[in-house]
C-alpha cells in the first residue's frame, strides 16, 4: 500500500513504469513476486557504495506484487489526520514528483519536513 497518495491510489497508477517489473516475476508458495534483489536494482534506488552494497543484497527480498496494485482504503481518515505525520523524503524522490504535494506543503507549513540529499534508501546512503 502506498501511504503518500489520496484513497483508493495504488503504487502502480502512482509509478506505472513498475508494470515491467512484473514480466520478470516468479510465483514462489503461491506469491507473485517481483522487484528480485540484484546489484542494479540497488543502485537504481541511489546506493553505490560497494560495502553498502555488499552489506544489502543478501537482506533483501523481493516484493509482493499484490501490495503495489492493491489501492489504499482508509476507513477512518480523520482519526489518521489527527496522528501527527512527518515526512522525511530524499532530494532523488522529490524530484521525480511522486509524493502528494498538499502532504508536502502541510508538513512543511508545520515544520515536519525534512528533505534528505540522498537516493530512496536513505536509512542506508
Amino acid at each position: 500500500m502506498f501511504l503518500d497518495a489520496p484513497a483508493g491510489r495504488s503504487q502502480i497508477e502512482a509509478f506505472p513504469a513498475l508494470l515491467k517489473e512484473r514480466e520478470n516475476g516468479q510465483v514462489i508458495d503461491g506469491v507473485e513476486l517481483v522487484l528480485f534483489p540484484s546489484e542494479d536494482l540497488v543502485r537504481f534506488f541511489g546506493i553505490t557504495d560497494a560495502k553498502d552494497i555488499e552489506w544489502m543484497l543478501p537482506r533483501l527480498t523481493p516484493h509482493p506484487w499484490k501490495t503495489l496494485e492493491q489501492p489504499l482504503v482508509l476507513n477512518n481518515e480523520p482519526a489518521l489526520e489527527a496522528i501527527p505525520q512527518y515526512r522525511v523524503v530524499s532530494t532523488t524522490s522529490l524530484g521525480l514528483g511522486v509524493h502528494n504535494q498538499d502532504l508536502i506543503a502541510k508538513a512543511r507549513a508545520e515544520g515536519r519536513f525534512w528533505e534528505i540529499d540522498s537516493g530512496h534508501d536513505l536509512m542506508i546512503s
